[in-house]
């Protein structure tokens, strides 16, 4: 559950990054591959250290492809968001009706 609630943060604080980097600010040219040369890093470097970090960098990072190909961020923004709300609840549901197997596991013997 704290890996969903971890991924739904990530997009939003992600979402809310590029939207300023690239509505706000007006990021273009080569600044998109400096964007997403950083972003790339940061999921790598945080994958283990701090999840949020790592999904943050993953969504600047493919929303800036997207855009880079003509993706209508601005319109599109809300609509990703919201989806990514629902799959997080959906997740946590289905979580809650199937138990992970490792939680059914006994312990190790020390």
């Amino acid at each position: 559950t704290r890996r969903v609630i971890a991924r739904v943060l990530g997009t939003a604080g992600g979402l809310v990054a590029v939207y300023l980097l690239l509505e706000v600010l007006q990021a273009q040219g080569q600044w998109l591959s400096v964007i997403c040369a950083i972003c790339g890093g940061i999921a790598v470097a945080y994958i283990t250290a701090n999840y949020i970090y790592a999904v943050m960098g993953v969504t600047v990072l493919v929303l800036t492809l997207l855009f880079m190909d003509g993706d209508p961020l601005g319109t599109t923004m809300w609509q990703r968001l919201g989806e990514t709300v629902v799959a997080g609840v959906i997740a946590v549901v289905a979580l809650s009706i199937w138990p992970d197997r490792e939680d059914d596991q006994p312990a190790p013997a020390s």
